[in-house]
């Protein structure tokens, strides 16, 4: 970015007529950027590849034809920069730059390389609406950067001070000085208020007894207030004193003096109370009971106050007709009852209740039986909770399920089985014997069923009902058959021969 300039004023001996106006600079930064590609700027330092500190740039991308358009919009009449390049961007190859002012041609350099030494930029944009900075390059990454740009705008030329508002009382004047070529305003200043001109001292508000009046001085100009003061308060004048409350014997009186001006009370006093008048008879304030004394007074007969009293002796007691109980008498312990004044309460005498006998409850399980050990029952009083008496409860016994084998079978003895108790788990278990001849049985029995097959099906091959009566059949048939093969084979080993 560009340098920002500072418009200073100096003072010639002390003149203000003596100002002198210095231009305001600005930089591209002030502009408004129109249009860029391959652009970027900051106002960070930075530094180029001489080593040089630079505040801000304008950095373009050589590489992609950066460039950027600026609105100078006809307000400058110089702009003056620096081209330089950053050491630590792209590669060696050489770049080129070209500055356009409303599309005209105004500044060109080619051959722009990292070596190449700052390149200063002075160029005249009078009436200048548009300028154009694009650059281009053949090798890759390479960035050149316009820094120290300045923009002269055009520079008034101030004429005589005119009066632009007229000061008034209480409002300063502005006069101003306008450029003798573009008729802007290049100058403005204040002209001192002429003050007020305070006329005759007028009564505004009349002064009382009690409170300040006001007057006012008007401005002969304006015809505003311009100056008020007070006027003191007159103060009362009091008359003559008069009854403003009669005195009592119960109270005083009060008299007054009014102000013959305002009517307001100006002064107070107190009248001294009068004296009470006691009647003749006495009167019973309150009465004596058997715990306290009693009271009797006389009063005024003006006012109704208390003028005189004296004591009322204090009553005797007087016992209740019955026995009042204070502690009920149970199983854990004596009562008592007590004689108590009718009249106030007061305890007089008191007598022992005899304590009263236990009374049993339902047996409560204090500890549950189990089914190997016995259980508890307590009986307690319905009134103390103190232990009645204490019984056992017998053991429940073990509550077992289906017996189950768990080892060995009726093919291997012995057979083991088990049971649980399905309260507390305890496992009962027996061994048996009863079936040990079970296997030896079975193997007959089922070496007698083959036999049996065996024996049905060839006395139905050989054409004989199943009978017992025919298995003796059956054998000398089977006999007959087997002497004829014999005989058979006899015979054919002798054809053989």
């Amino acid at each position: 970015m560009g340098i920002r300039g500072v418009c200073l004023h100096y003072r010639w001996n002390e003149k203000l007529e003596d100002d002198v106006v210095y231009p305001e600079y600005d930089s591209l930064n002030d502009t408004f950027l129109i249009d860029s590609d391959g652009f970027s700027n900051a106002n960070t330092l930075m530094r180029d590849s001489y080593g040089n500190l630079h505040n801000g740039y304008q950095g373009f991308d050589t590489w992609q034809g950066g460039y950027a358009v600026y609105n100078l919009d006809q307000k400058y009449l110089t702009f003056e920069g620096t081209i330089v390049t950053d050491a630590s961007e792209g590669s060696e190859g050489s770049m080129q730059i070209q500055i356009y002012l409303d599309d005209q041609l105004a500044f060109s350099q080619a051959n722009i390389t990292k070596q190449t030494e700052q390149i200063p930029v002075s160029l005249d944009v009078t009436d200048v609406k548009v300028m154009k900075i694009v650059t281009q390059t053949e090798e890759s990454h390479q960035w050149l950067y316009l820094v120290d740009d300045i923009l002269l705008p055009h520079i008034h030329t101030p004429g005589e001070w005119e009066i632009k508002q007229e000061p008034t009382c209480t409002v300063k004047g502005i006069k101003v000085q306008y450029c003798t070529e573009c008729k802007e305003e290049c100058n403005t200043g204040e002209i001192e208020a002429s003050g007020h001109k305070p006329g005759d001292w007028e009564v505004r508000e009349e002064p009382t007894c009690t409170k300040e009046g006001t007057e006012v001085q008007i401005c002969t100009v304006c015809k505003q207030e311009c100056n008020t003061r007070e006027i003191e308060a007159l103060g009362h004048e009091p008359g003559e004193w008069e009854i403003k409350q009669e005195a009592t014997c119960a109270e005083e009186g009060i008299r007054v003096k009014y102000c013959t001006r305002c009517k307001e009370e100006c002064e107070t006093e107190k009248i001294d109370v009068l004296e009470h008048t006691p009647g003749d008879e006495w009167e019973t304030e309150t009465e004596a009971t058997c715990s306290e004394a009693g009271e009797e007074v006389k009063r005024c007969t003006v006012c109704g106050e208390i003028c005189e009293k004296r004591s009322i002796p204090q009553k005797d007691h007087e016992e209740s007709e019955e026995w009042e109980t204070t502690i009920e008498a149970t199983c854990s312990g004596e009562g008592e009852e007590v004689l108590r004044c009718k009249n106030c309460g007061l305890i007089l005498d008191h007598r022992t209740i005899e304590k009263q006998d236990h009374e049993p409850g339902e047996a409560v399980e204090t500890v549950a039986p189990t089914c190997t050990s016995s259980g508890t029952s307590v009986v307690y009083c319905k009134n103390c909770g103190e232990i009645l008496e204490t019984a056992p409860i017998p053991e429940t016994g073990h509550t077992f399920g289906k017996w189950v084998t768990v080892r060995g079978s009726i093919w291997n003895s012995p057979m083991v089985k088990e049971r649980i108790c399905s309260v507390c788990g305890f496992r009962d278990s027996e061994k048996s014997y009863v079936w040990i001849w079970v296997k030896p049985v079975v193997i007959i029995a089922i070496l007698g069923a083959v036999i049996i097959w065996i024996l049905y099906t060839q006395m139905v091959k050989a054409g004989l009902e199943p009978k017992k009566e025919n298995i003796k059949k059956l054998f000398e048939k089977k006999k007959a058959n087997l002497k004829e093969r014999l005989n058979r084979s006899d015979n054919d080993d002798e054809i053989k021969k």
